[in-house]
């Protein structure tokens, strides 16, 4: 377990510093889960971590503390939206422009006079959090008195970052309440929408089969973004009792689609989608897809013989 008390005092100790710029181009999942492991880079590396969040593709007002208590430093420098990339700058900026020519310490002096010190944009360590040192590595933290692989250190960070505030807690626990969730149950992740374009998908059985095949319990949390989803289920499996938060005018997720919607359409979808995955961590078995980036997230949060991915025998970074 990581104490925010102490992780504070050990990332502040670090001399050189990380803006990592959440929520530029991708689903809540995929840019959460890539601050996790860019957290831990950080840490292993004796890397000060700090968040630039103010043009988040989540924002409301605030960015990451619309629905999260903050965790780190959070810089506010409008500079971070032009210049912080997500991933390394190649095709990005034209060959022989004015910026490709600037060397990065040169450029960070020019744009950014007025803002705290810092060695790294996000762009500068994608590569790094995400090779395959990170993923076979075994990691020790002795100020933070921790140690284990990439997934049991990223389940730590996860429990020291996802933590609602006041408000975002209770539109979640109501949504929770809504459900009308029975005691024991079995959590199920099926994504349809533009995820099938990047990875196979399963047939609606196979989920069922290997349910089936771990508990006898016959009553299931579906997270989905396609109500037909539902609707399958039920007509395929009539032994079996189905829960979703999912409503019936949901036909799948685009996130170009999305990404144009109105900011309260956006923030209603995603508490939405926070109570599903908190209904999913506590779920006896998870059954889902690692390839999904809800399901790369789980597979960190919860324990690892419970958590099932029809799609590799264990937990991955993609």
């Amino acid at each position: 377990m990581i104490i925010k008390s102490e992780y504070d005092k050990l990332n502040n100790s670090f001399k050189k510093k990380l803006i990592f710029h959440v929520g530029i181009e991708a689903g809540f999942f995929s840019e959460y889960n890539n601050m996790v492991l860019a957290m831990l880079y950080c840490l292993d590396q004796k890397i000060a971590f700090s968040l630039y969040s103010q043009d988040a593709n989540f924002k409301v007002k605030n960015g990451w503390t619309d629905y999260f208590l903050p965790f780190c430093e959070e810089v506010t420098d409008i500079n971070h939206s032009i210049y912080n990339y997500r991933m390394p700058l190649q095709g990005k900026i034209d060959r022989g422009s004015f910026l490709s020519l600037l060397p990065q310490k040169i450029k960070r002096a020019y744009y950014f006079r007025n803002s705290p010190r810092f060695d790294f944009f996000t762009y500068d360590l994608w590569n790094k959090f995400r090779s395959s040192e990170m993923k076979l590595k075994y990691f020790t933290i002795p100020k933070l008195n921790v140690e284990g692989d990439l997934q049991s250190l990223c389940s730590m960070l996860i429990n020291l970052t996802w933590q609602y505030n006041a408000l975002t807690k209770k539109r979640v626990d109501d949504l929770i309440r809504s459900a009308n969730l029975p005691k024991d149950y079995i959590g199920i992740h099926i994504r349809q929408g533009d995820k099938v374009k990047e990875f196979k998908a399963f047939d609606y059985a196979e989920y069922i089969i290997r349910a089936e095949s771990l508990t006898d319990i016959r009553k299931a949390f579906v997270l989905t973004d396609d109500y037909t989803i539902i609707n399958h289920l039920r007509m395929r499996f009539q032994k079996w009792e189905f829960f979703t938060l999912c409503t019936e005018d949901e036909k799948g997720y685009s996130h170009d689609e999305f990404s144009k919607k109105s900011i309260e359409f956006k923030d209603s979808k995603l508490v939405k989608l926070f109570s599903a995955i908190d209904i999913l961590n506590k779920s006896k078995f998870f059954i889902g897809t690692f390839s999904s980036n809800p399901g790369m997230y789980l597979g960190m949060r919860r324990p690892r013989e419970t958590t099932i991915g029809l799609d590799f025998n264990s937990w991955i970074i993609l």
